[in-house]
C-alpha cells in the first residue's frame, strides 16, 4: 500500500541520514551527546520528591563519577533522595549555569551546591565549550551551527537537533582494533535505543545521570584499567588537560556566573577539588609544570578575589580508585564523599539539616 511504502521510505531516509552523519562527521558525533541532556531532563521531570533535595551537584564527568549522590547522601547522613546531580560529561560552567537557571527552582529546599573544579572543567577552547553548552538549547545550537565555516559540520550540527544520531564509525574501528569493550557502550549512549532510556528512567532513585562505566562488566572494567593505566595514557591525558590553559580566565568568569545563579536560589556554592591518580599528577608536573603553575595561580587569585568556598582536592590517590586515567570508581567516589563531609563546617552542615558532631579523619 501507499502508506506502507511511505513509512518504509521514511525509515530508509532516517537510516541514510544517520549513516551519513556517522561516517562523515564522526568527530562531531562523539562530542554532541544530545541524548545525555535528554536523559537528564527526563530524570528531573520524573524525580519522585523534589522537596526532599537538600544538595545538588554540578560539574563534568569527573563530578559525575566522583560526586555520586547516593554516596554523598550516605556520608552526610541524609536520605538517599536528598542529593541530585546535574553533572554531564564534558559539561563546562556555561552549561551548568544554563541547567541551574532552567531547573534549580524545581528543587526549592536545596541549600547547597557542590561543584567540581579542575582543569577539564575550566581549561577548554571556546569551540569545545560552545559544542557542549549549546547541546542543551535548541536556539543556541542553531545559532552556533550557522556560524561554522564547514558545510558538513554546519549541516551535522543542525541535523543533531532533529535527527537521532548513531555513531557507526567508532564502534567498528574499535572492534576491528580487537578492543570491542566500548562497542555496546558507544551504541547505547546514542539517542536511538528507547529501551536504554527507559531503563535509566526506571531506577529507584533517579538522581541524575549514571556514570557510563557502571554499565560495563567486571572483566571489561579490568581490561579498561589495564589499558588506561599505561604510562603513555597518563601522558596523553595530562597534555589534553593542559593544552588550553590560556582559556582559564574565561572558564573562571563562567564559573563566577554559575555561582551567582546558584546563590540567587539561596544555595551556598561550594567548590570541590577532584583528586587525580598519582601517575597523572606526576605527568602534569613533569611535562606541563609551567602551565599547571599558571593555572593554579589563576584559580587561587580567583578564589581569593571572589571569596569562593573551596574544599581542596585531596592528595593524589592510587590507580585502583579509578576506572581509567582520571575518573573515580565507586571505591574512590566513596572516599571523596567522606573527604567532603570532613571539610564541611558546622554552619554548612546545619543549612542542609545535618546534625554536627566531631569526626576524626578516616584512614585509608
Amino acid at each position: 500500500s501507499k502508506s506502507l511504502r511511505a513509512w518504509l521510505l521514511g525509515v530508509l531516509i532516517v537510516i541514510a541520514v544517520n549513516f551519513w552523519v556517522g561516517t562523515h562527521l564522526a568527530t562531531f558525533v562523539n562530542s554532541s551527546a544530545l541524548d545525555e541532556c535528554f536523559v537528564l531532563e527526563r530524570r528531573i521531570a520524573a524525580y519522585p520528591d523534589k522537596q526532599a533535595v537538600k544538595v545538588v551537584v554540578f560539574g563534568n564527568s569527573h563530578a559525575l563519577a566522583g560526586l555520586r549522590p547516593p554516596l554523598i547522601a550516605r556520608a552526610l547522613a541524609l536520605p538517599p533522595n536528598a542529593v541530585f546531580s546535574f553533572a554531564l560529561p564534558g559539561g563546562p560552567p556555561q552549561e551548568m549555569r544554563l541547567l541551574a537557571e532552567r531547573y534549580l527552582s524545581q528543587f526549592p529546599n536545596a541549600r547547597m551546591a557542590l561543584c567540581s573544579i579542575d582543569e577539564p572543567f575550566l581549561v577548554n577552547s571556546n569551540d569545545y565549550r560552545m559544542r557542549y553548552w549549546t547541546r542543551g538549547d535548541l536556539f543556541e545550537r542553531t545559532r552556533y551551527a550557522t556560524s561554522r565555516p564547514g558545510f558538513d559540520e554546519r549541516l551535522g550540527l543542525l541535523l543533531s537537533c532533529f535527527v537521532p544520531i548513531a555513531d557507526f564509525v567508532t564502534p567498528i574501528q574499535e572492534f576491528l582494533a580487537a578492543d570491542p569493550r566500548w562497542v555496546l557502550h558507544n551504541i547505547l549512549r546514542r539517542p536511538v535505543p528507547s529501551s536504554y532510556r527507559r531503563a535509566l528512567l526506571n531506577l529507584k532513585f533517579p538522581w541524575g545521570l549514571s556514570p557510563p562505566w557502571d554499565c560495563l562488566s567486571a572483566p571489561d572494567l579490568r581490561r579498561l584499567a589495564v589499558r588506561a593505566h599505561r604510562r603513555q595514557e597518563f601522558r596523553e591525558c595530562a597534555t589534553g588537560f593542559m593544552a588550553n590553559e590560556a582559556h582559564t580566565p574565561q572558564g573562571l568568569e563562567s564559573l563566577e556566573a554559575l555561582a551567582q545563579t546558584v546563590n540567587r536560589h539561596r544555595c551556598q556554592f561550594v567548590l570541590v577539588g577532584i583528586p587525580y591518580p598519582l601517575q597523572l599528577s606526576k605527568a602534569i608536573q613533569k611535562r606541563h609544570a609551567l602551565a599547571n603553575r599558571d593555572y593554579e595561580n589563576r584559580v587561587a587569585s580567583f578564589l581569593k578575589a571572589q571569596h569562593q568556598r573551596e574544599i581542596p582536592a585531596p592528595p593524589p590517590w592510587e590507580n585502583f580508585d579509578y576506572y581509567d586515567t582520571d575518573h573515580l570508581n565507586p571505591q574512590g567516589a566513596k572516599l571523596l564523599a567522606e573527604w567532603v563531609r570532613r571539610h564541611l563546617d558546622k554552619n554548612e552542615l546545619a543549612a542542609i539539616g545535618v546534625a554536627t558532631k566531631t569526626r576524626g579523619p578516616r584512614s585509608r
